[in-house]
């Protein structure tokens, strides 16, 4: 009977459904293999003057403050049209299969487009693999740059900076892009007098490259493109122009200068940021720059009784200018004269030894050196002035390093942290570069990279356990759509500890974003990228490069190419010595989320850094933090531009949830947990940990009165002006800290100055959280550590409210560092909090427990290994859908054999 049954169960449902599947499974996989080889792909009309086109979807990012929109066609499209505003850009061909663009903007004009195409009609519409495109492009290069001669650079060089003029000659009459294409293929090809056009091919790709001039779009090669682009984030990166008086004391921040006695040279050099419009001498003209875009970059002057001379080398052409003073101005002279001028007061450039050795014991006024820090650790910076090539380095207790033929030490980094002091080298030679570490026992002795992050791991008290693995292969990404509509990127990163004792969420501070503050710079990689200042040989002039500076497009490689191919870059950072790393060896998942406007989440404005109204941070966190407790990080996304996808979510099992703010998101992080116990939503909250918090902001002023008028101020500008920036809040020397220059060039880390509706709405924050207080949940286990002498953020805040409400909470405590940094998550610094961090996390976390039925369990259930844990609910239901399934099987088998034995039967099911 029951045999009969499920044989009836199998004859009307059963057979049917798996049919229907066959069969579609058949017709999907060939309309899948169709789609792969170009067919059945739907053209679409992209236009990058709009910001919603059907088919397509787009992703915003703002390196360096430059807009730049990242277009890509669902499944099933392909692009058949880019346009603007209806007028006709590129056009696809028959044969190409193109489902990728990017766009970037200046002010708001469409300038540059990459199209990347797939080749035999191959589509692959995973955002992922777009990285693969990058090393297209990279490789490209590397042939397109093979066997150029000079004469070739300087042709290519004059063709750029003529493009340049006419462009900005363009913009400045606002004749923006007035062409008049048609959707006739062949228009787009180059005019012969343009750039020559070249499609980049690669096994499965074609990337495509286009430069708005202005008055029409021009295809140019790969080359072009990026140099074109490179002089452009160039001039972002300016934060200040400024007119150089030679005679006048120079701030060291804006400059480098080298007046040592006994060199007989003063050279000047301008930071990273600054831009050198003019060039005088106590009121005589030197020098000025014929375009926004040209700017000083070097100063020599050989200073004696008779006749001073100088030598200008600038971006413009030409690149070099000759001076001698007479008749009390400076007059330009000839290269040769100046040689031979130079060699009548005994300098001989061609035989001048500037090769200097550094005593790192005993510095002298060869060096610049600066020492910063905290507590157990100080860092000492040292760098030679320009004018120097450093080629050799010792110590008291004999030679540390020597270079080979044409090696030359840039950057001296050295940890001043017991037990051992670590030291790091920035090497160059020719184009080569290398990062040398060393470590100090009795001598300096050279160590690897690897012992170099296991003596810092060594130093914090923590085990390695989570330090393997390339950052693509651990950071997980997503993203979240919040209130208003704005896309907010999020991250993940699972601790590979045997047993997963909570999750904690980390916020970022002002200016950062989560991978710059909690994660580490890769060294080798960001000085293989950018360098570090290299000045130029006071003996080969001609030769000269500087790097910090790129703006010798001739020397740039396509730095920028990540942001036109992929939408990540995963090579800038690492897991070693960062904050992830110490909480995810502590076993906790490590959680973090970019602010609006920060790092690559969206804001209500093209503007970074900026937010209308403090609150929309809180409610950000509050939704982030909900959406954790709901085990939907990844499917929380409402487009696929996610660079990691599990398919169930599984990151947070249980256990408690610790929230970690730095500076400004120290403040963000103590109202989000005023708000949600407003509304009795601290459920799973286990603790707060609050580093170098932005508390209190009154101690920049100086008294009641100052307040007050500066406040009033400010408020009035940020009615009147609230994205404007204020300049006061920008940085000076970039080059201090490497990690600085490394945010300086990592683009998405915000380095002008602050908008006045920001500064106004943090100034209120302070207010605001203390007014609150009462409101914060005292019970819950809150840690603040900051260093005592903090200048941007005053420790007495944090003293304040710690000793007000939150002292009688045995499980919370205030940690004062010595000394003044405020980069309290800083790898460099992170010796400071490990130790008190590790201490209050072994005491606020429950420990887990063993039990041989049970496995490790906590006090609060805290989860197993989240990686292969699955819920018992979809265990129950797997048995069950086994069972019914093994009934089923078992009874279209018991029903086929009785039939086999009936001839009856099998004629009523042959008739069936």
């Amino acid at each position: 009977m029951f045999g009969n049954v499920m044989y009836y169960i199998a004859k009307l449902l059963i057979l049917p459904i798996l049919l229907e599947c066959v069969e579609g499974s058949k017709i999907l996989t060939q309309n899948y293999g169709n789609q792969y080889q170009g067919f059945h792909l739907n053209g679409v009309d992209l236009d990058i003057s709009e910001d919603v086109n059907e088919g397509i979807e787009v992703r915003t990012i703002f390196p360096h403050e430059i807009e730049i929109k990242q277009f890509r066609c669902l499944p099933g499209f392909k692009l058949a049209y880019v346009l603007e505003s209806l007028h006709n850009v590129w056009a696809s061909s028959n044969e190409q299969v193109c489902t990728k663009a990017t766009v970037a903007y200046d002010d708001n004009v469409p300038t540059f487009l990459t199209i990347i195409c797939n080749k035999n009609g191959y589509v692959n519409y995973n955002t992922s693999n777009a990285a693969n495109t990058s090393n297209v492009a990279n490789n490209v290069g590397e042939v397109n740059g093979e066997n150029e001669g000079a004469s070739e650079e300087n042709e290519e060089s004059l063709k750029l900076d003529e493009f340049m003029e006419n462009r900005q000659q363009n913009k400045e009459r606002g004749h923006y892009l007035k062409h008049k294409q048609s959707h006739d293929h062949q228009n787009t090809k180059p005019n012969e007098n343009n750039p020559q056009a070249q499609e980049h091919t690669e096994d499965r790709y074609e990337i495509m490259y286009m430069i708005n001039s202005g008055e029409e779009w021009l295809k140019c090669d790969e080359k072009f493109f990026y140099n074109f682009f490179n002089e452009f984030v160039l001039g972002r990166m300016v934060h200040q122009s400024i007119e150089l008086d030679i005679s006048s004391t120079l701030d060291e921040h804006l400059f480098y200068v080298n007046t040592v006695e006994s060199f007989p040279f003063i050279i000047i050099i301008p930071n990273v940021s600054v831009r050198v419009h003019k060039v005088t001498d106590s009121g005589r003209f030197v020098w000025s720059a014929s375009s926004t875009s040209k700017r000083c970059l070097y100063i020599s002057i050989y200073n004696n009784s008779e006749t001073p001379l100088m030598c200008l080398i600038s971006n413009a052409d030409p690149k070099k200018y000759y001076y001698h003073f007479t008749n009390d101005q400076w007059s330009l002279i000839p290269q040769d004269e100046y040689y031979e001028n130079l060699r009548l007061f005994g300098i001989d450039l061609e035989k001048f030894d500037n090769k200097v050795e550094l005593n790192v014991d005993k510095v002298d006024a060869k060096f610049v050196k600066h020492k910063f820090g905290s507590e157990k650790i100080y860092l000492e910076k040292i760098s030679p002035k320009p004018g120097y090539k450093l080629t050799s380095i010792t110590s008291n207790n004999g030679k540390v390093w020597s270079g080979n033929r044409n090696e030359y030490c840039t950057y001296i980094d050295i940890n001043m942290v017991d037990p051992n002091h670590l030291m790091t080298l920035y090497i160059k030679s020719n184009n080569n570069s290398k990062v040398l570490y060393f470590c100090k026992y009795s001598h300096w002795k050279a160590i690897t990279s690897q012992q170099y992050h296991q003596l810092l791991t060594v130093n914090t008290g923590n085990s390695s356990n989570n330090a393997s693995g390339s950052v693509g292969d651990r950071l997980m990404r997503s993203n979240f759509v919040n209130d208003k509509g704005i896309k907010i990127s999020t991250y993940l990163c699972k601790t590979t500890n045997p047993v997963v004792r909570g999750s904690i969420i980390l916020i970022h501070g002002n200016r950062e974003y989560f991978k710059s503050n909690f994660l580490n710079y890769n060294k080798e990689w960001n000085f293989e990228q950018f360098g570090y200042p290299s000045f130029p040989n006071i003996n080969s002039i001609d030769d000269f490069e500087l790097n910090i500076q790129r703006t010798s497009w001739r020397n740039d490689k396509n730095k920028y190419s990540e942001f036109f191919t992929q939408f990540d870059n995963y090579n800038r950072n690492e897991f070693n010595s960062s904050m992830v790393e110490l909480f995810n060896n502590a076993g906790l998942n490590v959680y973090g989320m970019d602010l609006q406007s920060f790092g690559y989440s969206e804001g209500m404005t093209s503007s970074r850094c900026y937010v209308n109204h403090f609150d929309d941070f809180i409610n950000d966190l509050t939704k982030f933090i909900d959406i954790i407790r709901s085990n939907k990080f990844f499917s929380s996304s409402v487009d696929s531009f996610r660079v990691r996808v599990d398919e169930v979510d599984g990151a947070y099992r249980g256990g408690q949830i610790y929230i970690l703010g730095y500076s400004m998101g120290a403040n963000i992080v103590m109202q989000t947990l005023q708000h949600i116990n407003k509304l009795n939503k601290m459920r799973g909250i286990g603790g707060v940990i609050i580093l170098s918090g932005m508390l209190k902001l009154d101690q920049r002023f100086s008294n009641y009165i100052t307040k007050i008028i500066s406040l009033f101020s400010l408020s009035f500008m940020s009615l009147l002006a609230p994205k404007s920036e204020c300049e006061r809040t920008a940085y000076g020397d970039w080059t201090m800290k490497i990690n600085d220059y490394h945010k300086l060039n990592d683009g998405f880390y915000y380095s002008r100055g602050y908008p006045f509706n920001l500064l106004h709405e943090l100034f209120k924050a302070t207010e605001v959280l203390r007014q609150n207080m009462n409101f914060y949940p005292k019970h819950i286990p809150t840690l603040f550590i900051h260093s005592k002498s903090d200048p941007l953020c005053s420790i007495q805040g944090v003293k304040e409210i710690f000793d007000e409400h939150l002292s009688s909470n045995p499980n919370s405590e205030l940690v004062e560092l010595e000394g003044s940094s405020h980069e309290t998550p800083s790898p460099q610094f992170i010796f400071n909090i490990a130790p008190p961090l590790r201490s209050w996390l072994e005491k606020v976390i429950p420990q887990p427990e063993f039990d041989s039925s049970k496995g490790f369990e906590g006090k609060h259930k805290v989860g197993r290994v989240d990686k292969d844990s699955v819920t018992y609910e979809v265990v129950i239901l797997m048995i069950v859908s086994l069972c019914l399934s093994a009934a089923i099987i078992f009874g279209v088998l018991n029903a086929f054999y009785k039939r086999s034995t009936d001839p009856e039967d099998l004629k009523d099911f042959g008739e069936a």
